[in-house]
């Protein structure tokens, strides 16, 4: 049964239904996200929005903020819209994500925006340690043409990533596959004038 407000507290040092004295009749909505929010907790989130907009349900976005994340948001839900509270409530019962078309677009752009910001730069080192390679070859995998020496390269590397709440990780246990007169063709693709 979904938690109205007046019995909702986000941990057991809170007050429930604390600041908000005429909402306490109001359900909670069971999905939430705070400042660390991971990929899945967003996407239910945001999902839970449009499946309350789909059943043109009176609800409510609430942020507070909090000692603990720094703040987080709720849904909050009118009483005559209890169905639609329990259908997604019912939903994350049986399986943890609401939309998975929407949780994987969240999940390839993380891994994109991880793998731009310091994937590529934690696969190079890497690629350096596992070579044993110098400073100047490694200089140059990091400064090359990654669309031209990469690219095929790295869509069948099958690189192994996980999303997890503190962010992407990237694992590169396949390099052992890799010999390095791979590695040394590609300084030498990456050195040819185009």
């Amino acid at each position: 049964m979904p938690t109205q407000y007046k019995d909702f507290a986000p941990t057991c040092f809170d007050h429930k239904g604390a600041f908000l004295p005429d909402r306490q009749e109001w359900y909670v909505c069971p999905v939430s996200i705070t400042r660390d929010s991971d990929v899945l907790a967003e996407s239910n989130f945001e999902t839970a929005q449009k499946i309350l907009d789909e059943d043109k349900a009176e609800y409510e976005v609430h942020r507070f903020e909090h000692w603990g994340p720094g703040w987080f948001e709720i849904l909050l839900v009118h009483p005559e819209n209890l169905p639609t509270v329990e259908k997604i409530e019912e939903t994350l019962e049986n399986y943890p994500v609401l939309d998975d078309d929407d949780y994987c677009e969240r999940e390839y752009e993380a891994v994109i925006e991880a793998w731009e910001s310091y994937g590529f730069d934690e696969f190079i080192a890497t690629i350096k340690k596992h070579f044993d390679l110098s400073d100047k070859a490694a200089d140059i995998l990091l400064d090359g043409d990654h669309d031209r020496a990469w690219h095929s390269h790295m869509d069948n590397a099958n690189i192994a990533y996980e999303c997890l709440n503190d962010g992407v990780y990237f694992y590169f246990d396949w390099l052992k596959e890799v010999s390095r007169d791979e590695v040394a063709a590609t300084i030498r693709n990456i050195r040819r004038p185009k």
